[in-house]
């Protein structure tokens, strides 16, 4: 079962063409970190489901020190920027409306405004950077009142494994 194939069935549907074997369902998570998104496409969204209200969930978080948060998104956006975002940028800006809400992601619309001559290509980045910083403490936020979420540091050598034996414990 795949997301974009079976997104029209009901939430009942899905829930049945799902595996019952959860734990099957992990193996591709532990063998292969790229394929995670696999598990997702397996379990339907079932928040106002009926179905949902007698399912138990495992809530995990990561976490990461501000500052080197902060590093790890300048890299990301100087690396996004290296492997062309600005040429996709004026790619998809000549096919497509700007006002389309693909085209309001965090970066497109900063540089949007360079490609227009609004502002600097420095002054793009560093606006993209501010964005994408912005967007994670509002993430942090949100998910701050969330008691039932299990936090995990990124920077703990042991992080994977512990999040692995915690999710294998919830699952028995």
């Amino acid at each position: 079962m795949s997301f974009r194939t079976d997104a029209k069935l009901s939430d009942t549907e899905s829930y049945e063409k799902a595996p019952k074997d959860s734990k099957s369902c992990l193996q591709p998570v532990w063998n292969d970190k790229n394929r995670s998104t696999d598990v997702i496409n397996r379990f339907p969204t079932m928040a106002d489901s009926q179905i949902g209200n007698d399912i138990a969930f495992l809530h995990i978080g990561l976490k990461m020190d501000q500052e080197k948060l902060r590093k790890k998104i300048e890299k990301r956006v100087e690396e996004r920027i290296k492997n062309g975002a600005i040429e996709e940028t004026k790619k998809l800006t000549s096919k497509y409306n700007s006002d389309l809400p693909s085209m309001s992601g965090i970066g497109y619309c900063d540089l949007r405004e360079f490609l227009e001559s609004k502002i600097s290509k420095e002054e793009a980045i560093n606006n993209w950077i501010l964005h994408e910083i912005q967007y994670a403490k509002r993430q942090t936020t949100w998910n701050a009142h969330e008691k039932q979420i299990k936090w995990f540091d990124v920077q703990d050598n042991d992080f994977f494994a512990r999040i692995k034996s915690k999710v294998i414990n919830f699952l028995q």
